[in-house]
């Protein structure tokens, strides 16, 4: 593969592929790299994008028929099975150094690894993500007689092989996507030490180093923030320090709640499932918040709720220390619930993976990594309800929040690096808690973390 990369004018001088395991493998630097410094081109020809797999046989075939393409990683895909079986394909150098199989990725899992993400939300991702592809391929194989001479699991191996290579890029004004040979070999790390784009001016995709980089060091890119559900389910790893873990929790008005007809009316719900990370600022969980306020809400609050407008509602933020309180405990209170679900400890967990002598395989080692962040979240909603508890209780005049305070400097200022869950907590009190006793406003701006449908 390297030599019909350079053969077609890709440049790479100081780089080289290191295995590790014969699965694993990644780009190391041959000589110190320095910063800004272009480490790799790859031409226009050969990369596989998605209008050359529209244009291709097979893609011409799928688009004159009438089967149903509900992803635009299927072109490319059928383009992979189409040169995969074409012994004098262009792509074959290329397509000869994809995986041979893909047994780290969830959807292939055997039931004894499967059982280690018992009360993880990660089960039910990893099934609909099997019901999916096999919905996808049934509804082109359908209409297709050229496609479906591919078997199910050919499909299922090439979109995987699209699901963890594929970049997305501009060439002109024209935004399209792709397989990059030699760039796809780089492994995740943030915060990212390349950048990559598509160079107009050489017809060519090319990576860029960010900073200095040591001879023989291995040389990341990075997949972009996740959470550890969509690196474990989309590319068959989870990293060991994610604080951007997610977990789904249900959340309820309560049946007793004399005011939940009109709650539910505003809401259009009477229950939602909510998969949020510890962090207050990131949209999902700023919905959530939303939401439950209006399921706290009394009949005062609500009365100035039902004045506002949907998006006002979607975006509300936090109406009194009682109300605040009572949406922190509703969520401490499931989070507990959540925790029951799996079968081990957080603290059992950390000591699995603490244990040198645990000769954990890499997939389920995966699954206890998958399965500590959730714990994790999940802990910090658990250890987060009771002191609101304490803040709204003692917090009786507008000016009086002693309780708070005295917390704050205690047990939170300070205590962590963004974007450590500590720091988190310190900007929510700050941004949220503070502002309810002291009536100024404090203006934050949202992320997003929005998960791939």
């Amino acid at each position: 593969m390297l030599g019909w990369l350079k053969k077609h004018g890709a440049q790479f001088p100081d780089l080289s592929l290191k295995f590790y395991t014969t699965d694993y493998r990644g780009v190391h630097a041959k000589k110190q790299i320095q910063a800004d410094q272009e480490i790799l081109l790859v031409p226009h020809e050969v990369i596989m994008t998605t209008d050359k797999a529209r244009e291709s046989a097979i893609g011409r075939a799928i688009a004159a028929s009438d089967g149903q393409v509900r992803s635009t990683h299927s072109w490319l895909a059928a383009m992979l099975l189409q040169e995969k079986y074409n012994p004098n394909s262009f792509w074959k150098p290329y397509i000869d150094c994809l995986p041979v199989h893909y047994r780290n990725m969830p959807i292939f899992f055997d039931n004894d690894e499967l059982q280690e993400l018992q009360g993880s939300f990660t089960l039910e991702m990893i099934q609909n993500r099997k019901i999916s592809l096999k919905m996808e391929y049934d509804a082109i194989a359908k209409f297709c007689p050229e496609f479906a001479r591919f078997h199910h699991l050919d499909f299922v191996w090439a979109r995987l092989a699209v699901i963890t290579r594929i970049f997305g890029f501009e060439i002109g004004t024209y935004k399209t996507d792709g397989l990059v040979p030699m760039a796809d070999m780089l492994n995740h790390k943030r915060p990212h030490e390349t950048m990559w784009t598509f160079d107009n001016s050489k017809n060519g995709f090319t990576i860029t180093s960010t900073k200095r980089l040591l001879k023989g060091a291995q040389i990341f890119d990075s997949y972009g923030r996740k959470c550890n559900s969509r690196y474990f389910v989309n590319y068959g790893f989870a990293l060991d320090s994610n604080e951007d873990n997610q977990v789904a929790m249900n959340f309820s008005i309560p049946s007793g709640d004399p005011l939940s007809g009109i709650k539910a009316k505003i809401l259009k719900a009477n229950q939602r499932t909510w998969q949020i990370p510890f962090d207050h600022r990131e949209r999902v969980a700023a919905r959530c918040l939303s939401w439950l306020r209006v399921v706290h809400a009394d009949a005062g609050e609500l009365q100035s709720i039902m004045e506002m407008d949907e998006k006002e509602i979607k975006t509300l933020k936090a109406l009194s220390p009682r109300n605040e309180a009572a949406v922190l405990a509703h969520i401490g209170e499931e989070a507990a619930r959540t925790l029951r679900g799996f079968r081990t400890t957080l603290q059992q967990d950390n000591e699995l993976l603490e244990d040198k002598k645990n000769a954990l395989t890499m997939n389920i080692r995966n699954c206890v990594v998958m399965r500590r962040g959730e714990k994790e979240v999940l802990t910090a909603y658990i250890n987060l309800a009771p002191m609101a508890q304490n803040w709204a209780r003692t917090g009786v005049k507008d000016t009086d929040f002693k309780a708070l305070k005295k917390d704050f400097v205690k047990d939170i200022q300070n205590r962590g690096h963004e974007p450590s869950f500590e720091w988190r907590l310190e900007n929510y009190v700050k941004e949220t808690w503070y502002p309810l006793f002291t009536g100024q406003s404090v203006t934050w701006e949202e992320t997003s973390n929005a998960h791939e449908d």
